[in-house]
């Protein structure tokens, strides 16, 4: 066995019995694409070695994130106990997921994920520390109303979070968590539907278009984008954001908490860097919100200074809670 070898068994294992939490002979599906076939064996075999029962589900590649699986492996999606999806585009916001979820599978995806990403950087943290470091932040926001943040690159919104729920995205299956990503770490929440109001300034990157060459200028108006200015990847986005029903809406905002997130121009790994923020657009639905949409992408914003009413809360990327 070489090192590569080592390290993926070890991150498989860590993935089947830390973070999702698999038991002796619980129903795992393994959901991939052909893109990611050794990735999914090294975690059908970590599951294997606990006595679990896998399944391995390959489907095609999809298109952009939030495609719908096919419907035989969409039904087949209910029937597991733990389904872990090693997958290039995530389809955490399907119809799919949401079925499933709502038939009790406790749900892990890894989107984006290359055998880069599972042996090294933000999937490589240590998740029980994570864990504890998210809940201290989302449980500090809860009381708060008032969210606004800016950049020194223009970027200035407002938006409300009260009653609200605060969620906590930190790569652990237990307690009443059924779903999250890997790698992750975030403190997130869903705005209330048309508060938010400004301009994005978008620096880093964006889903399904990656990293940016130069910045994305987003105006948003009660909740909805109305405006996007800049080049070739504004363009593109306009195209996403105008081509699907409800992809102007303004479904998310969540400050990274995962110390050893690298800055890739993968959003996956990019969007939990602590004390980076990124927007979500488009449905919002998985996260306790009202709207469908067939997108969820993500914005990542960095070194953003984020108040909760009118308390620094990150400043220009460093969180100060």
């Amino acid at each position: 066995m070489n090192l590569n070898q080592v390290k993926f068994a070890r991150t498989a294992k860590m993935v089947v019995e830390v973070n999702a939490h698999v038991q002796p002979d619980e129903k795992v599906a393994i959901l991939t694409d052909t893109n990611q076939m050794n990735i999914a064996e090294s975690l059908m075999s970590a599951a294997y070695a606990i006595g679990a029962d896998p399944v391995l589900l390959v489907m095609n590649t999809r298109t952009k994130h939030n495609d719908e699986p096919p419907a035989i492996i969409a039904a087949a999606m209910k029937s597991a106990d733990v389904l872990i999806m090693p997958i290039t585009y995530a389809i955490s916001h399907s119809e799919a997921t949401r079925a499933a979820m709502k038939a009790g599978v406790r749900l892990m995806t890894l989107r984006e994920i290359t055998e880069d990403t599972f042996i090294h950087g933000a999937v490589t943290a240590d998740y029980e520390e994570i864990y504890t470091y998210t809940k201290r932040l989302a449980d500090a926001m809860v009381p708060g109303s008032v969210v606004r943040m800016t950049t020194s690159l223009g970027t200035d919104i407002t938006m409300s979070k009260k009653g609200q729920r605060m969620l906590r995205s930190a790569g652990i299956l237990r307690d009443d968590v059924l779903f999250t990503g890997l790698p992750t770490g975030e403190a997130a929440f869903t705005p209330v539907d048309g508060t938010a109001n400004g301009t994005i300034v978008v620096d880093h990157a964006i889903d399904n278009i990656g990293l940016l060459k130069e910045p994305v200028k987003v105006t948003v108006v009660k909740g909805k984008i109305v405006k996007i200015e800049g080049g070739k990847e504004a363009r593109q986005l306009e195209e996403y954001v105008t081509n699907n029903k409800n992809g102007d809406n303004l479904a998310e905002m969540a400050i990274g908490t995962n110390p050893k997130s690298r800055l890739l121009g993968n959003v996956a790994e990019d969007k939990c860097l602590r004390g980076a923020v990124h927007i979500g657009i488009g449905s919002n639905l998985l996260l306790g919100g009202n709207i469908v949409s067939p997108i969820h992408f993500d914005f990542v914003i960095l070194k953003p200074t984020v108040t909760l009413d009118g308390k620094e809360i990150v400043r220009a990327g460093q969180i100060l809670i």
